[in-house]
């Protein structure tokens, strides 16, 4: 049976893939996420990404209503509206 550790270390390869493949781009700034203000994080620390749900009902989690952004534009925006 793989490790925890191993199991970590595969998920934060994969995440890593994904946002240098993809390239997200923040749904507020538009700047590009950088997979490192996730992956430094993955222990249970805050990291500096999160979700906006489009449609404001936080329990739709279609992926059609979710797009990622940095924390600080995520609470720029809901301190504005």
């Amino acid at each position: 049976m793989p490790s925890m550790y191993s199991k970590v270390s595969r998920l934060k390869l994969f995440l890593k893939f994904m946002f240098e493949k993809y390239q997200p781009k923040c749904y507020f700034c538009h700047e590009v996420l950088d997979w490192k203000e996730f992956y430094r994080n993955m222990n249970g620390g805050m990291d500096n990404l999160t979700e906006h749900h489009l449609d404001g009902q936080h329990w739709n989690d279609e992926i059609k209503n979710r797009e990622l952004c940095h924390r600080k534009c995520h609470s720029k925006y809901h301190r504005n509206n």
